[in-house]
């Protein structure tokens, strides 16, 4: 794998979403730097609507953000990630 994808559920979120209840979560794309140091993921940054397949689960994209920080240790090397914010299954978005 390229990239490290991590889940974590935030619960309802009715003021992002007018559809029925529904699994939100911020799903956090970083790149795998154990092999070798990478700014960014290898993943583009997704658009709202888009339709992600992570950990067997299928989440829709409602908002993504690009995140940053300076690496410990470096010498103001730039680490990147992307960061979403999603409702579980397929859906379509107006």
């Amino acid at each position: 794998m390229l990239d490290l994808i991590d889940i974590e559920p935030t619960g309802q979120r009715p003021d992002r979403f007018a559809g029925p209840k529904a699994a939100f979560a911020v799903i956090s794309v970083k790149p795998d730097m154990s092999t070798e140091y990478r700014e960014k993921p290898v993943m583009p940054l997704l658009p709202r609507g888009y339709c992600l397949d992570a950990e067997g689960q299928a989440w829709t994209v409602l908002r993504g953000h690009v995140r940053t920080e300076v690496l410990e240790g470096s010498d103001g090397e730039l680490h990147c990630w992307y960061e979403y914010e999603a409702v579980n299954g397929k859906r379509v978005l107006d």
